[in-house]
Parts: C-alpha cells; structure tokens; sequence
C-alpha cells in the first residue's frame, strides 16, 4: 500500500470519527421546536412575586409572595419552558403525566393589608409548593422558566406569572438523609400499640403502599429508614417532607424523593396532627428487600 492510500484512509477515518462525535454531541442536547405562546402578566397589576429554588436538579420549591392588598388562590398545574437562543420554547410532558388534581392553596395580601378571615385564623401572604419535573423526562441543561397561574379569589381576574432557574446536567445520586428529629420515648411500643397494617408492598423504587385494617384517622404520616443503629428521615413528596393524607379505603400511597433502598424502615403517624409537638406517635417496623 503506497503513502498516500494510508494517507486517505487516515483521513477518512478522522473524517468518520468527527461525524460520530458530532452526532452524538447533537443526541445528548435536546431541541425543542414549539414557540412558546405564553404572555405574562405585568407585576404592576397583580404584585405578586413568584421565584424558584431548585432542589437536586429536579425538584422545584415554587414561592409566591403577596405583596399587594389582595387574595390569591392558584392549583398545582404549571408549565415549563427552556431558553433556546434566546427565544422561549415549550418543554412537553411525557406521555400519561400532565394531569393535575384541583386543590385550591390561597395566598393572603401582604401583611399591611391582612385582615382576619371568618375563622379568625390570618392566611399567609407567602406560600411554597414543591414541583416535580420527572414528568417532562431527561432535561438537558439549560436556562428554563416554569408559568403558573393565579386568580384573584371568589372569581377574580386570572394572571400568568413565570419564574426563571438554571438546571445543571440530572444526577440520580442520593441527597444526604437527615436524622430523626422524633425522641424516640415518644415512640409508643409496638408491643403496646403497632399501626394496624396488614400489607406493605413495594409498587416502584420510590412508591409504597400500606394496606390497613379499618383506620379511620388524621395526622401526619412519616417514613424511616435505619443505618447503622440510627433513624434517618426519608424525604416524602409533599411540603415539609410528611404525608397528611388520611388512608383512602384503607390504602396509604406514599412517594418518595430518594429511592427505596433494601433495609429497615418505619412507618410513624402523629394521632395528635401536630407534628413534632406531638405527645405520642405510632410506628410499624418493617422490612423491604
């Protein structure tokens, strides 16, 4: 074979090799192709101001601050967007997500215009909502902004407000888990009293389901896990990390932000509904694999 075949077969191969690297650089960023359609409302009229904290790349901890003499309400619904030279595009959900349950969280006026409601109890001009984005997929890095929407409550004007974040390239590595801050003398023995579950099964890597005997209840629901000899507190979708929900049909559904690995857990509830003020808590140890 003479220099210059080599040559060329060289050169093709550096030619080839660009070509792969090329496309699989192009594979890893994706590209969104629908403009975004949204136009936001002006904070002159609402005066409602919305910022984001990202939480380990796909949790978001969504704030809205009241800061005029009115009441909001605004839903769990949203919508996400990405920086795309400049121009907004629409970020889909994946297929099955993209549907949302219709509680209502108010927000107050601002503190120099509160006044007490019928139950004499003052609605906060701040609220926090945690919002996952497992529903969109495998973001790519970038510059993203989430759109939510507010009313003026009792049928008030609606307005479309937008907060923008940076997501950094998604890891799946497990947050540190926080001790218990529950003493554990106010830990009622499950000899003396168990929570009455007669099932536990394990649905995802961050899905359980508690089946119960008859228990009709309130309180907050927390789930823990053992390491080395110490209670650690696994982090629950939902503000401040516990469930509050009440077993629907006997079923409790919790999901978790850090996956369900094999070990010892527990599951804790607050009969008192007072959180870690409570006198007393009731626990089921169990195992999963």
């Amino acid at each position: 074979m003479n220099t210059r075949s080599v040559l060329k077969r060289v050169a093709a191969s550096f030619i080839l090799i660009g070509i792969a690297l090329g496309a699989a650089s192009c594979t890893k960023k994706a590209s969104f192709n629908e403009k975004s359609d949204v136009t936001l409302s002006d904070f002159d009229d609402h005066k409602v101001e919305m910022t984001v904290n990202v939480v380990k790349n796909r949790k978001l901890n969504v704030t809205f601050e009241n800061k005029s003499d009115r009441t909001y309400m605004y839903g769990r619904i949203y919508s996400l967007e990405i920086d795309q030279n400049g121009v907004w595009y629409k970020v889909p959900f994946k297929d099955g997500y993209g549907v949302f349950t219709d509680e209502g969280i108010i927000v107050g006026p601002a503190e120099e215009y509160a006044v007490k409601n019928t139950d004499s109890m003052s609605i906060s001009p701040v609220s926090t909502e945690p919002v996952y984005l497992e529903g969109m997929g495998v973001l790519p890095e970038g510059h993203y902004r989430i759109v939510k929407k507010i009313s003026v409550l009792n049928g008030g004007k609606d307005y479309v407000l937008a907060a923008e974040f940076d997501l950094d390239k998604y890891s799946d590595k497990p947050g540190e888990l926080e001790k218990s801050q529950i003493p554990e003398d106010k830990i009622v023995s499950e000899s003396d009293y168990a929570l009455p579950i007669i099932k536990v099964n394990k649905n995802s890597d961050i899905e359980i389901t508690f089946n119960f005997t008859k228990y009709s209840t309130t309180g907050q629901f927390y789930l823990q896990y053992k390491k080395d000899g110490n209670w650690y507190d696994m982090p629950i979708r939902g503000t401040g990390g516990v469930s509050s929900s009440i077993p629907s049909d006997d079923v409790l559904i919790l999901n978790m932000e850090e996956k369900l690995k094999p070990g010892t857990y527990r599951l804790l509830h607050d009969r008192n509904s007072e959180g870690l003020n409570a006198s007393s808590y009731y626990s089921y140890t169990f195992e999963l694999s």
